[in-house]
């Protein structure tokens, strides 16, 4: 039972590549396959010196109109996904920055504008969110909430994230970077070539059907796959067998493949089970998604978050420092006690080894991101 719920998650979550209008309604569907209040769908610009946008899709459309017009909400909670990874689950403290949402009295349970002025009025008091979407434009994920009443998120819910969120963020790859007048056409070349990412599309033995720009430019390094006969096939030996398995098997999967030169690229495979006349394909094809760990787009602030140790609360706290901002202004805009931001800073200098903010400021404009 559990697996044919997965399932039928999974056949709503793929059909939102080519229909984004049907995001609602498995929004709904998740939210119920996780035990959920809501669940929503978001997106933030991912430099912290501006100012946060949120744009989303969820169940409570009236939230996410009000909640994507609160900048300041925004930006206050947003710095917790800067210093995740992707697909890993986030639970309440790690979102508004772990081991510094409580209040240093310990009077409030989060001392956080997103806990306090929308998760406490309407009844939430736990939530859960993983990050699935992360380029140089913008990055975003999947958002849940539980209710007084309900049990906190646990383990089991950790679990089920993991496994829902590469598949989200497929479907949101295709459905992005599709041109709609692509769509209109219903023209596949034209779908895929517009995607950045490398796309090679295969039929049941792995003959190659199609190749974007940046897959021919992958297949002609030669590196990590390789065309052979006609036939895609892994460079290493390690890893042959088990993508020609995969694609035979015409299942959807992530499985690394080695380099030869060392290190893993990840290939993810969607079965494309339909043609464009609604009907099933004599021989069924597969659409395989490349991902290079070692290219991983690095966030303005995530470089410094991971060589310190940091946390979403503290790297706010430095990026904010570093554009002028004083401790009373991060307060304000945060929601934050004085006293919670003054905390923030005496970890901040213990984790850095400095101890003025002016050094802080130094160490966090010598470090900026040339990303605009």
């Amino acid at each position: 039972m559990e697996l044919e719920r997965f399932s039928s998650v999974l056949e709503s979550i793929y059909d939102c590549s080519f229909d984004p209008g049907l995001w609602p309604q498995t929004m709904a569907e998740i939210a119920a396959y996780l035990n959920s209040s809501t669940a929503r769908l978001f997106l933030f610009n991912n430099n912290p010196g501006r100012e946060g946008f949120g744009s989303s899709v969820g169940l409570d459309s009236g939230f996410n109109e009000q909640f994507d017009k609160d900048l300041e909400t925004l930006n206050s909670i947003k710095y917790g996904f800067i210093v995740a990874h992707l697909d890993h689950a986030l639970t309440l403290d790690e979102i508004l920055g772990a081991n510094g949402g409580r209040d240093v009295n310990g009077n409030e349970a989060f001392d956080n504008r997103y806990y306090k002025d929308w998760m406490v009025p309407r009844g939430y008091h736990d939530a859960m969110a993983a990050l699935i979407v992360k380029n140089v434009r913008h990055f975003g994920g999947l958002a849940m909430t539980r209710s007084l009443g309900q049990p906190r998120f646990a383990d089991g819910d950790r679990e089920k994230i993991r496994l829902l969120a590469p598949h989200i963020r497929r479907a949101l790859t295709i459905s992005s970077m599709i041109d709609q007048k692509t769509i209109e056409r219903n023209r596949l070349a034209d779908v895929i070539d517009a995607l950045v990412s490398p796309v090679v599309i295969v039929d049941q033995r792995g003959q190659i059907i199609h190749v974007n720009a940046t897959a021919g430019a992958l297949l002609a390094a030669a590196d990590t796959v390789r065309v052979m006969s006609g036939v895609l096939t892994a460079a290493h030996s390690e890893s042959r067998k088990t993508l020609a398995q995969a694609i035979g098997e015409g299942i959807s999967a992530s499985l690394p493949l080695r380099k030869q030169a060392g290190g893993d690229l990840i290939a993810s495979l969607m079965p494309l089970s339909h043609a464009s006349n609604g009907r099933q394909r004599s021989t069924p094809h597969t659409a395989i998604f490349f991902h290079d760990l070692d290219r991983e787009v690095q966030l303005p602030g995530e470089a410094l978050a991971k060589l310190y140790k940091l946390t979403g609360a503290e790297l706010r706290l430095l990026l904010a420092l570093a554009q002028g901002a004083s401790l009373q202004d991060i307060s304000d805009r945060s929601g934050a006690a004085l006293g919670t931001v003054r905390s923030h800073l005496k970890s901040l200098f213990a984790k850095t080894g400095k101890s003025r903010q002016s050094e802080l400021v130094q160490l966090a404009l010598m470090a900026a991101s040339p990303m605009q």
